[in-house]
């Protein structure tokens, strides 16, 4: 039989750090499922910035220059169906999506989409943009989304344009569009859709983990983009030093645990975004690619009292800054504490080291110790 690969391209906020984070701890489970997930987590970003053009020696890991020959390597080695997966798939070009199938020749290709209502990706997206050191107010990135139809933010959200990039060669019946529940569906909801599409059974698999990406309220998200602002060319060096340092910590573990206001959609664009919604679902259904869910799902729902103005006034900014600053105090004490604890061991480590004259087993453990 023809082994297939499953192409999970995006888009990005659509449950998709959810996902992966279960489908990598799951390993094992899907395995015995004959799903095999190639290479390493980092390594399906690396692909992303090669079929994109943006890997850059200078500010990327050496590993990300030879990820597509490792995954030729590793696909030739693997055996059943493989499930390659990052979000970022979902704005690589035309011409670059045909090279990639094609390296896939020997495979049955199947795309997944993920896609979430449009009401609920503007403000999440705005959030994300922010996160990766943007510097654009709410209200502007709504106007450049509005009047650019060549904006970033649709290269990732068209779900339609998405599934016709990556679905061009492909039967549609092997184009999957998994739409995400509305809130209040069971938390498991969008990973049984989406292991329905791999014939995996959802119920095998380790769901328990953490929740990434957390969404930070409206004052929070505008203090980090003025801090993005002051920030200027600093952390620049190193790709990852802002996604550690900004992001990961300060943004998801310091600004996430703050209470803001929720993020949403003011009532001026609504009519605007029923319309886009409307226009999306219809290229969709008549595209006769395999829905999981409902399309129903991508069209907003409103509530029906009016949406309060968003307000980020010097005096809620000022407070969210002052309890980040405690928070980031009581966190630097510990890391001192810890960096003492690692001296202490280190200079231990050299002390039994010396007295020993060879390494014995009592350095050894000390050694093993320290590496922990």
């Amino acid at each position: 039989m023809t082994r297939r690969c499953f192409l999970h391209v995006g888009s990005p906020k659509t449950g998709t750090s959810y996902l992966q984070s279960v489908l990598w701890q799951s390993q094992t489970a899907l395995a015995a499922q004959g799903i095999t997930l190639p290479l390493r987590r980092p390594d399906h970003f690396f692909l992303t910035l090669q079929l994109r053009g943006r890997f850059n020696p200078q500010v990327d890991p050496p590993r990300a220059a030879g990820v597509l020959e490792r995954l030729d390597a590793a696909l030739a080695r693997s055996e059943g169906d493989v499930l390659i997966t990052h979000e970022l798939l979902s704005v690589v070009p035309q011409r670059k999506i045909d090279a990639f199938l094609a390296r896939l020749a020997d495979f049955e290709v199947h795309v997944i989409v993920t896609a979430r209502s449009l009401d609920r990706q503007l403000p999440s997206e705005w959030q994300q943009f922010v996160k990766t050191r943007h510097t654009g107010s709410y209200a502007t990135f709504l106007d450049w989304v509005r009047s650019n139809p060549d904006h970033r933010f649709w290269r990732g959200q068209d779900f339609a344009a998405i599934a016709g990039r990556w679905g061009a060669s492909l039967p549609p019946s092997r184009v999957h569009v998994v739409t995400v529940p509305p809130s209040g569906a069971g938390p498991d909801e969008l990973l049984r859709r989406f292991c329905s599409v791999l014939d995996a059974d959802a119920a095998e698999l380790d769901a328990d983990v953490e929740r990434d990406n957390a969404s930070i309220g409206y004052e929070q998200a505008e203090l980090l983009r003025r801090i993005n602002e002051t920030l200027g060319k600093r952390l620049r060096a190193n790709r990852a030093a802002y996604a550690k340092t900004v992001k990961f910590w300060f943004a998801e573990q310091v600004l996430a645990t703050q209470t803001g206001q929720r993020l949403v959609l003011p009532d001026s664009h609504r009519a605007w975004c029923d319309e886009i919604s409307r226009d999306q679902v219809d290229r969709i259904g008549s595209a006769g690619y395999d829905v999981v869910g409902d399309l129903a799902d991508l069209l907003p729902a409103w509530s029906q009292r009016p949406t309060p103005a968003l307000a980020a006034d010097d005096g809620l900014l000022l407070a969210a800054s002052l309890e980040a600053m405690a928070d980031m105090l009581v966190q630097r004490n510990a890391d001192l504490a810890l960096i003492r604890k690692l001296r202490q061991d280190l200079r231990r480590t050299r002390k039994i080291t010396r007295s020993a004259g060879t390494v014995g087993a009592r350095a050894r453990a000390a050694l093993r110790r320290l590496r922990r």
